[in-house]
């Protein structure tokens, strides 16, 4: 997404979009978000799911409910 519909070269710019939407999201809902160790909020897994596959960068998917929306 980030590269081909946002022209950027990292996942970066997508990342800070989906996950302001996120945000923006669960605030509305008052929905609270999956923390880190931290306890800083995780706010994509308002809108998806998330692992890192063994030897691979780590992948969102958005819930299929949200997707088929």
């Amino acid at each position: 997404i980030a590269r081909d519909l946002l022209g950027a070269d990292r996942a970066t710019m997508g990342n800070l979009i989906y996950g302001g939407l996120a945000k923006r999201l669960a605030l509305a809902l008052d929905w609270q978000p999956d923390r880190r160790k931290d306890g800083s909020p995780i706010w994509m897994t308002a809108i998806a799911e998330g692992w890192q596959p063994k030897g691979r960068e780590f992948e969102w998917v958005m819930i299929p409910q949200l997707a088929s929306l």
